[in-house]
């Protein structure tokens, strides 16, 4: 319920201020259904770059195949240092050399919690050092694992708004039960 899209935007500012409050409807068990699917894709996904990131062994997930990398093979051997994602041209630039392009908007729409996976790996699953402390956080994250996942997560993307629309048929088609 609370990740059906209608939903969220019919109690927004509510959901800021308090706990959220689930009407029983007569598509319950769909709505269930469907957010356990969503939930359990949500899961894989962090389960796979987690393991990634910690050189597990991961399982096969769907990827998006239509992207265009501009890079040599040295360039996909070196380590993810900088990376900049655009969203204009919606396109990722990994330390300068190599170009992830035909980047789909709804990557770049999609959002878990309030924030586009795409653009939380861009940000996070790179070398950074604290400059008060020193502390350096470096994932040692390949450019051509970084790639892995940016395809694994437009596919991700591409399901969860499929479902999230799923979800807005069946809510928007629902009727509340009577109850007492």
């Amino acid at each position: 319920m609370l990740s059906t899209p209608s939903y969220v935007e019919r109690f927004r500012n509510n959901l800021s201020k308090e706990l959220p409050r689930v009407p029983i409807l007569d598509s319950f068990r769909e709505i269930s259904k469907l957010g356990r699917e969503l939930a359990g894709l949500q899961l894989a996904y962090q389960r796979y770059v987690w393991a990634v990131v910690m050189k597990e062994e991961k399982e096969e997930l769907p990827e998006y195949s239509n992207l265009t990398i501009t890079a040599d093979e040295n360039a996909l051997k070196e380590y993810v240092e900088r990376v900049r994602l655009d969203k204009e041209s919606r396109e990722i630039i990994i330390n300068g050399k190599v170009i992830v392009k035909d980047i789909p908007e709804f990557a770049l729409e999609c959002k878990v919690g309030n924030y586009p996976p795409i653009r939380w790996i861009s940000e996070y699953l790179v070398r950074e050092e604290d400059r008060d402390t020193g502390i350096v956080w470096d994932p040692m994250l390949r450019v051509e694992e970084f790639i892995d996942i940016v395809k694994k997560l437009i596919a991700f993307s591409e399901r969860c708004l499929e479902i999230k629309e799923q979800l807005r048929e069946v809510y928007e088609g629902s009727t509340p039960v009577k109850t007492g």
